[in-house]
């Protein structure tokens, strides 16, 4: 049986967790013999038996639980999708941040407004629902295949906060006057959502100083050969090439 090494970009990665999960859940699969994540580089180098595991496979081991494979590497695609995750990131902490102010005030400061459970009730479930909703989504998954992250912890402390505020608001003849812990919900999914948009900007950032500097290689050479010199692409040289170089030439 052949066995191959081929490397694949890994979408949806949050945290080193998820690049344990994605290794985890990869060498588990019938037909691969070992898996490594470098989450800097969001990338899984893989060694499988090509006639017993194919990319369909390992992709969809890993789609599971909330991740995703791509075939090829298309700096261009992966470039787009990462401006599009950050763009989304930051509109989800937006709407989070503008809905958590208000409900950790009327918590913390104002106190005993009428209706002031059901207030923070309204406030609090674009947080929950929408910025909060792929942390849910990604514990979910994950624990179907008995696999935990930093998304299963946050959707248990919020989760469990915005249930038990909610069964009091609901049913406040069961709990009687029992504190409402709306804002520690809305607060740690805020603050985790900024987390997450300056990690993944200072990520862009770099990426764009890298490519800066890679723009900064030259991409063609001057060949001397017995016929004279000419002019050749980097990536034609071999081995033995003699080149020359004028003064002030990279």
């Amino acid at each position: 049986m052949s066995t191959q090494k081929q490397s694949f970009p890994v979408k949806g990665m949050t945290c080193a967790a998820c690049a344990r999960s994605v290794e985890n859940m990869l060498k588990m699969t019938s037909g691969v013999d070992d898996a490594k994540v470098n989450y800097a580089s969001a990338q899984v180098q893989v060694s499988f038996k090509a006639d017993e595991v194919g990319f369909a496979d390992m992709q969809k081991a890993v789609q599971a639980i909330g991740y995703d494979l791509a075939e090829t590497v298309d700096l261009e695609k992966i470039k787009k999708e990462k401006e599009a995750f950050l763009k989304q990131t930051q509109r989800k902490f937006w709407v989070a941040l503008v809905f958590s102010v208000p409900v950790f005030l009327l918590s913390m400061v104002f106190k005993g407004l009428p209706n002031e459970a059901w207030v923070m009730l309204g406030l609090t479930l674009p947080v929950v629902f929408y910025s909060g909703r792929d942390f849910y989504i990604s514990a979910f998954k994950k624990l179907r295949h008995k696999q935990f992250n930093m998304d299963t912890l946050i959707a248990m402390g919020t989760g469990s906060a915005f249930l038990f505020s909610l069964i009091v608001t609901l049913f406040p003849q069961v709990l009687g006057t029992a504190h409402l812990y709306y804002e520690s919900a809305v607060v740690i999914i805020t603050l985790i959502l900024l987390g997450n948009y300056l990690e993944e900007r200072a990520k862009a950032n770099t990426g764009k100083a890298i490519e800066e500097l890679m723009g900064l290689q030259p991409t063609e050479a001057t060949l001397v050969t017995a016929r004279g010199e000419q002019k050749v692409n980097i990536e034609d040289l071999k081995e033995g090439d003699v080149i020359k170089l004028l003064p002030g030439e990279k």
